[in-house]
Protein backbone atom coordinates (compact mmCIF):
# COMPACT_ATOMS: atom_id res chain seq x y z
CA UNK A 1 0.00 0.00 0.00
CA UNK A 2 1.53 3.27 -1.13
CA UNK A 3 -0.17 5.66 1.30
CA UNK A 4 2.14 6.24 4.30
CA UNK A 5 -0.88 6.78 6.59
CA UNK A 6 -2.08 3.30 5.67
CA UNK A 7 1.33 1.75 6.18
CA UNK A 8 1.23 2.89 9.83
CA UNK A 9 -2.54 3.22 10.33
CA UNK A 10 -3.89 5.32 13.17
CA UNK A 11 -7.44 5.30 14.45
CA UNK A 12 -8.79 8.83 14.96
CA UNK A 13 -8.92 9.88 18.61
CA UNK A 14 -12.68 10.51 18.65
CA UNK A 15 -13.53 6.97 17.55
CA UNK A 16 -15.20 5.06 20.39
CA UNK A 17 -16.74 1.63 20.78
CA UNK A 18 -20.07 0.36 22.12
CA UNK A 19 -21.16 -3.29 22.65
CA UNK A 20 -24.37 -4.41 20.89
CA UNK A 21 -26.19 -7.68 20.33
CA UNK A 22 -26.82 -8.53 16.69
CA UNK A 23 -28.52 -11.71 15.46
CA UNK A 24 -27.96 -13.32 18.84
CA UNK A 25 -24.25 -12.62 19.06
CA UNK A 26 -22.22 -9.92 20.73
CA UNK A 27 -20.74 -7.31 18.42
CA UNK A 28 -18.77 -4.13 18.92
CA UNK A 29 -19.75 -0.99 17.04
CA UNK A 30 -17.21 1.70 16.26
CA UNK A 31 -18.67 5.19 16.12
CA UNK A 32 -17.30 8.71 15.88
CA UNK A 33 -18.10 10.78 18.98
CA UNK A 34 -17.21 13.90 16.96
CA UNK A 35 -19.80 13.01 14.32
CA UNK A 36 -17.35 13.38 11.43
CA UNK A 37 -17.22 9.78 10.20
CA UNK A 38 -19.41 8.61 7.33
CA UNK A 39 -21.09 5.97 9.48
CA UNK A 40 -20.72 3.35 12.19
CA UNK A 41 -18.91 0.05 11.72
CA UNK A 42 -19.81 -3.24 13.39
CA UNK A 43 -16.89 -5.49 14.30
CA UNK A 44 -16.33 -8.92 15.76
CA UNK A 45 -14.15 -9.23 18.85
CA UNK A 46 -11.28 -10.39 16.66
CA UNK A 47 -11.57 -7.47 14.26
CA UNK A 48 -11.71 -5.06 17.19
CA UNK A 49 -8.51 -6.58 18.56
CA UNK A 50 -6.85 -5.72 15.25
CA UNK A 51 -8.17 -2.16 15.37
CA UNK A 52 -6.66 -1.58 18.84
CA UNK A 53 -3.22 -2.13 17.27
CA UNK A 54 -3.70 0.80 14.86
CA UNK A 55 -1.84 3.43 16.88
CA UNK A 56 0.18 5.17 14.19
CA UNK A 57 3.34 3.39 15.32
CA UNK A 58 2.73 -0.20 14.25
CA UNK A 59 3.31 -1.06 10.61
CA UNK A 60 1.11 -3.59 8.86
CA UNK A 61 3.78 -6.23 9.41
CA UNK A 62 3.90 -5.29 13.11
CA UNK A 63 0.14 -5.75 13.39
CA UNK A 64 0.31 -9.15 11.71
CA UNK A 65 3.11 -10.27 14.03
CA UNK A 66 1.50 -8.97 17.24
CA UNK A 67 -1.83 -10.56 16.35
CA UNK A 68 -0.16 -13.90 15.69
CA UNK A 69 1.72 -13.73 19.00
CA UNK A 70 -1.35 -12.75 21.06
CA UNK A 71 -3.87 -15.11 19.49
CA UNK A 72 -1.55 -17.91 18.35
CA UNK A 73 -2.94 -17.87 14.84
CA UNK A 74 -2.03 -16.16 11.60
CA UNK A 75 -3.97 -13.11 10.43
CA UNK A 76 -4.29 -13.15 6.64
CA UNK A 77 -2.79 -9.94 5.26
CA UNK A 78 -5.73 -9.53 2.86
CA UNK A 79 -8.13 -9.49 5.83
CA UNK A 80 -6.09 -6.73 7.46
CA UNK A 81 -6.07 -4.70 4.24
CA UNK A 82 -9.83 -5.17 3.81
CA UNK A 83 -10.43 -3.93 7.37
CA UNK A 84 -8.18 -0.92 6.77
CA UNK A 85 -10.15 0.03 3.67
CA UNK A 86 -13.43 -0.27 5.58
CA UNK A 87 -12.16 2.02 8.32
CA UNK A 88 -10.72 4.47 5.82
CA UNK A 89 -13.92 4.64 3.76
CA UNK A 90 -15.87 5.40 6.94
CA UNK A 91 -13.51 8.24 7.88
CA UNK A 92 -12.22 6.51 10.99
CA UNK A 93 -8.52 6.55 10.17
CA UNK A 94 -6.26 9.56 10.06
CA UNK A 95 -5.07 10.22 6.53
CA UNK A 96 -5.85 11.91 3.19
CA UNK A 97 -9.33 10.44 2.78
CA UNK A 98 -10.47 11.77 6.16
CA UNK A 99 -8.78 15.14 5.56
CA UNK A 100 -10.72 15.52 2.31
CA UNK A 101 -13.94 14.63 4.12
CA UNK A 102 -13.12 17.07 6.92
CA UNK A 103 -12.58 19.93 4.46
CA UNK A 104 -15.93 19.21 2.82
CA UNK A 105 -17.68 19.26 6.18
CA UNK A 106 -15.89 22.45 7.23
CA UNK A 107 -16.86 24.19 4.00
CA UNK A 108 -20.46 23.08 4.42
CA UNK A 109 -20.49 24.44 7.98
CA UNK A 110 -19.00 27.76 6.83
CA UNK A 111 -21.76 28.15 4.23
CA UNK A 112 -24.57 27.25 6.64
CA UNK A 113 -26.86 30.01 7.87
CA UNK A 114 -26.89 28.64 11.43
CA UNK A 115 -25.28 26.00 13.59
CA UNK A 116 -27.95 23.27 13.36
CA UNK A 117 -29.43 21.80 16.52
CA UNK A 118 -27.90 18.46 17.53
CA UNK A 119 -28.62 17.81 21.20
CA UNK A 120 -32.36 17.11 20.84
CA UNK A 121 -34.06 14.48 18.70
CA UNK A 122 -35.79 15.67 15.54
CA UNK A 123 -39.26 14.82 16.88
CA UNK A 124 -38.94 16.80 20.11
CA UNK A 125 -42.03 18.89 20.89
CA UNK A 126 -40.93 22.49 21.62
CA UNK A 127 -43.74 23.29 24.06
CA UNK A 128 -43.15 20.13 26.04
CA UNK A 129 -39.38 20.73 26.08
CA UNK A 130 -39.88 24.30 27.27
CA UNK A 131 -42.23 23.18 30.05
CA UNK A 132 -39.82 20.43 31.16
CA UNK A 133 -36.88 22.79 31.31
CA UNK A 134 -38.85 25.46 33.14
CA UNK A 135 -39.86 22.81 35.68
CA UNK A 136 -36.19 22.00 36.24
CA UNK A 137 -35.27 25.65 36.70
CA UNK A 138 -38.18 26.20 39.09
CA UNK A 139 -36.76 23.51 41.39
CA UNK A 140 -33.76 25.72 42.22
CA UNK A 141 -33.59 28.59 44.69
CA UNK A 142 -32.18 32.03 43.83
CA UNK A 143 -29.54 33.00 46.37
CA UNK A 144 -27.91 36.18 45.09
CA UNK A 145 -29.96 38.67 47.16
CA UNK A 146 -30.46 40.84 44.11
CA UNK A 147 -26.79 41.02 43.16
CA UNK A 148 -25.84 40.85 39.52
CA UNK A 149 -24.96 37.42 38.23
CA UNK A 150 -21.67 37.78 36.36
CA UNK A 151 -20.81 34.10 36.10
CA UNK A 152 -22.30 30.63 36.43
CA UNK A 153 -21.07 27.06 36.49
CA UNK A 154 -23.55 24.48 35.23
CA UNK A 155 -23.20 20.90 33.97
CA UNK A 156 -23.16 19.73 30.37
CA UNK A 157 -24.66 16.36 31.26
CA UNK A 158 -28.05 15.50 29.76
CA UNK A 159 -30.77 17.38 31.60
CA UNK A 160 -32.05 14.50 33.72
CA UNK A 161 -28.67 13.35 35.03
CA UNK A 162 -27.57 16.92 35.65
CA UNK A 163 -30.97 18.08 36.89
CA UNK A 164 -30.07 19.09 40.49
CA UNK A 165 -27.20 21.29 39.36
CA UNK A 166 -28.96 22.73 36.32
CA UNK A 167 -31.80 23.70 38.67
CA UNK A 168 -29.60 25.56 41.15
CA UNK A 169 -27.45 27.24 38.50
CA UNK A 170 -30.22 28.57 36.28
CA UNK A 171 -32.48 29.53 39.19
CA UNK A 172 -29.99 32.36 39.72
CA UNK A 173 -31.18 33.87 36.42
CA UNK A 174 -34.88 33.32 37.03
CA UNK A 175 -37.09 36.42 36.81
CA UNK A 176 -34.13 38.59 35.78
CA UNK A 177 -33.89 40.71 32.66
CA UNK A 178 -30.58 42.47 33.24
CA UNK A 179 -28.25 40.30 31.12
CA UNK A 180 -27.47 41.45 27.58
CA UNK A 181 -25.27 38.54 26.49
CA UNK A 182 -24.01 35.20 27.68
CA UNK A 183 -20.47 34.05 26.97
CA UNK A 184 -20.73 30.26 27.11
CA UNK A 185 -17.51 28.35 27.70
CA UNK A 186 -18.01 24.78 26.58
CA UNK A 187 -15.68 21.80 26.64
CA UNK A 188 -14.13 20.82 23.32
CA UNK A 189 -14.42 17.08 23.80
CA UNK A 190 -13.52 15.83 20.34
CA UNK A 191 -12.64 18.84 18.20
CA UNK A 192 -9.36 19.67 16.50
CA UNK A 193 -8.55 23.10 17.88
CA UNK A 194 -5.66 23.16 20.36
CA UNK A 195 -6.80 26.51 21.73
CA UNK A 196 -10.18 28.06 22.38
CA UNK A 197 -12.46 28.17 19.35
CA UNK A 198 -15.54 30.28 18.80
CA UNK A 199 -18.18 30.24 16.10
CA UNK A 200 -19.98 33.22 14.56
CA UNK A 201 -22.96 31.04 13.63
CA UNK A 202 -26.25 31.63 15.37
CA UNK A 203 -27.41 28.53 17.25
CA UNK A 204 -30.59 26.93 16.00
CA UNK A 205 -32.58 25.22 18.77
CA UNK A 206 -36.02 23.57 19.06
CA UNK A 207 -37.04 26.70 21.00
CA UNK A 208 -35.90 29.15 18.36
CA UNK A 209 -32.75 30.80 17.14
CA UNK A 210 -30.13 32.22 19.51
CA UNK A 211 -28.21 35.09 17.93
CA UNK A 212 -24.44 35.20 18.29
CA UNK A 213 -22.89 38.54 19.28
CA UNK A 214 -20.57 39.09 16.33
CA UNK A 215 -19.46 42.53 17.51
CA UNK A 216 -18.29 41.02 20.79
CA UNK A 217 -16.42 38.29 18.90
CA UNK A 218 -14.80 40.95 16.67
CA UNK A 219 -13.50 42.70 19.78
CA UNK A 220 -12.29 39.39 21.18
CA UNK A 221 -10.51 38.61 17.89
CA UNK A 222 -8.75 41.97 18.03
CA UNK A 223 -7.67 41.45 21.65
CA UNK A 224 -6.47 37.90 21.01
CA UNK A 225 -4.58 38.91 17.90
CA UNK A 226 -5.85 35.75 16.23
CA UNK A 227 -8.96 34.38 14.57
CA UNK A 228 -10.14 31.60 16.85
CA UNK A 229 -12.89 30.68 14.42
CA UNK A 230 -10.69 28.81 11.96
CA UNK A 231 -11.69 25.46 13.46
CA UNK A 232 -15.31 26.44 14.15
CA UNK A 233 -16.49 23.09 12.77
CA UNK A 234 -15.64 21.84 16.29
CA UNK A 235 -18.97 23.38 17.32
CA UNK A 236 -21.01 21.32 14.87
CA UNK A 237 -21.50 18.26 17.10
CA UNK A 238 -20.30 19.52 20.48
CA UNK A 239 -23.15 19.44 22.99
CA UNK A 240 -21.78 21.38 25.95
CA UNK A 241 -22.64 24.88 24.69
CA UNK A 242 -25.88 23.85 23.03
CA UNK A 243 -27.40 22.46 26.23
CA UNK A 244 -26.92 25.86 27.91
CA UNK A 245 -28.37 27.72 24.93
CA UNK A 246 -31.54 25.62 24.98
CA UNK A 247 -31.95 26.23 28.72
CA UNK A 248 -31.50 29.97 28.19
CA UNK A 249 -34.14 29.95 25.46
CA UNK A 250 -36.54 28.15 27.81
CA UNK A 251 -35.77 30.58 30.61
CA UNK A 252 -35.82 33.86 28.68
CA UNK A 253 -38.51 33.14 26.14
CA UNK A 254 -38.75 35.81 23.46
CA UNK A 255 -36.49 38.30 25.24
CA UNK A 256 -33.61 39.13 22.87
CA UNK A 257 -30.30 38.05 24.34
CA UNK A 258 -27.09 37.32 22.46
CA UNK A 259 -24.64 34.48 22.98
CA UNK A 260 -20.89 34.09 22.51
CA UNK A 261 -20.15 30.36 22.06
CA UNK A 262 -16.56 29.38 22.90
CA UNK A 263 -15.13 25.88 23.26
CA UNK A 264 -12.08 25.36 25.47
CA UNK A 265 -9.48 22.59 25.16
CA UNK A 266 -8.31 20.41 28.01
CA UNK A 267 -5.99 22.40 30.26
CA UNK A 268 -4.53 19.10 31.46
CA UNK A 269 -3.49 18.02 27.97
CA UNK A 270 0.06 17.80 26.57
CA UNK A 271 0.45 21.56 26.19
CA UNK A 272 -1.26 22.60 29.40
CA UNK A 273 -2.56 26.13 28.98
CA UNK A 274 -0.63 26.54 25.72
CA UNK A 275 -1.32 24.78 22.39
CA UNK A 276 0.87 21.69 22.13
CA UNK A 277 1.97 22.74 18.64
CA UNK A 278 3.04 26.16 19.90
CA UNK A 279 0.69 27.87 17.43
CA UNK A 280 -2.05 30.20 18.60
CA UNK A 281 -2.96 31.90 21.88
CA UNK A 282 -3.02 29.94 25.12
CA UNK A 283 -5.94 29.78 27.50
CA UNK A 284 -4.27 32.44 29.64
CA UNK A 285 -4.21 34.78 26.62
CA UNK A 286 -7.84 34.02 25.81
CA UNK A 287 -8.91 34.60 29.42
CA UNK A 288 -7.10 37.95 29.57
CA UNK A 289 -8.63 39.04 26.28
CA UNK A 290 -12.09 37.97 27.41
CA UNK A 291 -11.72 39.85 30.69
CA UNK A 292 -10.83 43.05 28.82
CA UNK A 293 -13.68 42.72 26.32
CA UNK A 294 -16.23 41.99 29.06
CA UNK A 295 -15.09 45.13 30.89
CA UNK A 296 -15.07 47.34 27.79
CA UNK A 297 -18.30 46.19 26.14
CA UNK A 298 -21.47 48.09 27.08
CA UNK A 299 -24.18 46.13 28.80
CA UNK A 300 -24.21 43.24 31.24
CA UNK A 301 -22.26 40.13 30.27
CA UNK A 302 -22.65 36.85 32.13
CA UNK A 303 -20.04 34.13 31.57
CA UNK A 304 -21.20 30.52 31.89
CA UNK A 305 -18.82 27.58 32.19
CA UNK A 306 -20.59 24.45 30.94
CA UNK A 307 -18.51 22.12 33.06
CA UNK A 308 -18.72 18.55 34.24
CA UNK A 309 -16.21 17.26 36.77
CA UNK A 310 -15.11 13.63 37.27
CA UNK A 311 -15.79 10.71 34.93
CA UNK A 312 -15.42 7.38 36.72
CA UNK A 313 -16.32 3.72 36.43
CA UNK A 314 -15.33 0.86 34.18
CA UNK A 315 -16.81 2.66 31.17
CA UNK A 316 -14.13 5.31 31.63
CA UNK A 317 -11.28 2.91 32.36
CA UNK A 318 -11.41 2.34 36.13
CA UNK A 319 -10.73 -1.25 37.15
CA UNK A 320 -13.11 -1.22 40.10
CA UNK A 321 -16.81 -1.01 40.89
CA UNK A 322 -18.60 2.20 41.73
CA UNK A 323 -19.02 1.32 45.39
CA UNK A 324 -19.60 3.82 48.17
CA UNK A 325 -15.94 3.98 49.17
CA UNK A 326 -14.84 4.82 45.64
CA UNK A 327 -17.52 7.48 45.24
CA UNK A 328 -16.49 9.04 48.55
CA UNK A 329 -12.90 9.26 47.27
CA UNK A 330 -14.16 10.93 44.10
CA UNK A 331 -16.25 13.37 46.11
CA UNK A 332 -13.28 14.29 48.28
CA UNK A 333 -11.18 15.06 45.20
CA UNK A 334 -14.01 17.02 43.61
CA UNK A 335 -14.54 19.01 46.80
CA UNK A 336 -10.88 19.99 46.82
CA UNK A 337 -11.35 21.41 43.32
CA UNK A 338 -14.55 23.20 44.34
CA UNK A 339 -12.67 24.80 47.25
CA UNK A 340 -10.19 26.18 44.72
CA UNK A 341 -13.08 27.45 42.61
CA UNK A 342 -14.51 29.32 45.58
CA UNK A 343 -11.04 30.72 46.27
CA UNK A 344 -10.87 31.88 42.65
CA UNK A 345 -7.52 30.15 42.23
CA UNK A 346 -7.50 29.15 38.56
CA UNK A 347 -3.78 28.37 38.42
CA UNK A 348 -3.84 26.08 41.45
CA UNK A 349 -6.91 24.27 40.14
CA UNK A 350 -5.12 23.37 36.90
CA UNK A 351 -1.86 22.61 38.72
CA UNK A 352 -3.59 20.22 41.11
CA UNK A 353 -5.15 18.30 38.26
CA UNK A 354 -1.93 18.15 36.26
CA UNK A 355 0.24 17.20 39.25
CA UNK A 356 -2.11 14.32 40.04
CA UNK A 357 -2.42 13.38 36.35
CA UNK A 358 -6.16 14.14 36.50
CA UNK A 359 -7.00 10.75 38.07
CA UNK A 360 -10.77 11.03 37.72
CA UNK A 361 -10.79 12.58 34.26
CA UNK A 362 -12.16 16.06 34.91
CA UNK A 363 -13.00 17.22 31.39
CA UNK A 364 -13.67 20.94 31.87
CA UNK A 365 -10.53 22.37 33.46
CA UNK A 366 -10.03 24.63 30.45
CA UNK A 367 -13.42 26.29 30.71
CA UNK A 368 -13.21 26.64 34.49
CA UNK A 369 -9.76 28.21 34.18
CA UNK A 370 -10.95 30.78 31.63
CA UNK A 371 -14.04 31.58 33.70
CA UNK A 372 -12.06 32.27 36.87
CA UNK A 373 -9.45 34.34 35.06
CA UNK A 374 -11.92 36.30 32.91
CA UNK A 375 -14.52 37.27 35.55
CA UNK A 376 -12.40 39.45 37.79
CA UNK A 377 -12.89 40.55 41.36
CA UNK A 378 -15.89 38.35 42.12
CA UNK A 379 -17.20 36.06 44.80
CA UNK A 380 -17.69 32.43 43.75
CA UNK A 381 -20.19 30.32 45.68
CA UNK A 382 -20.77 26.63 45.07
CA UNK A 383 -24.50 25.95 45.32
CA UNK A 384 -24.75 22.21 44.71
CA UNK A 385 -22.63 19.12 44.10
CA UNK A 386 -24.04 16.02 42.43
CA UNK A 387 -22.92 12.54 41.41
CA UNK A 388 -24.86 11.00 38.54
CA UNK A 389 -24.15 7.28 38.92
CA UNK A 390 -25.38 4.27 36.99
CA UNK A 391 -23.88 1.21 38.64
CA UNK A 392 -25.34 -1.18 36.08
CA UNK A 393 -23.59 0.62 33.24
CA UNK A 394 -20.48 1.28 35.35
CA UNK A 395 -20.58 5.02 34.74
CA UNK A 396 -20.41 7.97 37.08
CA UNK A 397 -20.18 11.65 36.16
CA UNK A 398 -20.05 14.42 38.74
CA UNK A 399 -20.97 18.06 38.41
CA UNK A 400 -21.59 21.23 40.38
CA UNK A 401 -23.59 24.45 40.28
CA UNK A 402 -21.94 27.73 41.23
CA UNK A 403 -22.69 31.43 40.93
CA UNK A 404 -20.36 34.43 40.66
CA UNK A 405 -21.38 37.83 41.91
CA UNK A 406 -19.45 41.12 42.12
CA UNK A 407 -17.13 41.25 45.12
CA UNK A 408 -15.29 44.05 46.88
CA UNK A 409 -12.47 44.04 44.38
CA UNK A 410 -14.86 44.60 41.50
CA UNK A 411 -16.64 47.39 43.37
CA UNK A 412 -13.36 49.11 44.18
CA UNK A 413 -11.75 48.55 40.80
Amino acid sequence: MSDDSMERPKLRSSIDVAPVEQDGRQMLVLYDAAGLAAGNLGLTQGAFAIVTLMNGQNTLNDILAIFAQQFRQELPSERLVELLHQLDRNGMLEGPRFEARFEQLAESYRKADVRPSQAMSADVKPDQLRDNLRAIIDEGQPSTDGQRVVGLIAPHLDYERGRPCYAEAYAQLRDRDDVDRFVILGTNHFGRSETAVWTIKDYDTPLGRAETDREFIDRLRERCGADLGVQELDHAREHSVELQVILLKALLGSRPVKIVPVLCPDACGPGGLRPASGTGPGLDDVAAALADVVTETPGHTCVIAAADLSHVGRRFGDDRDLDDAFLQDVQAEDRALLDLLEAGDADELVSRLRDRENPYRVCSAGGLYVLLRAVRGCTVRVLRYHQAVNREEHTGVTCAAAVMTPGNAAQEG
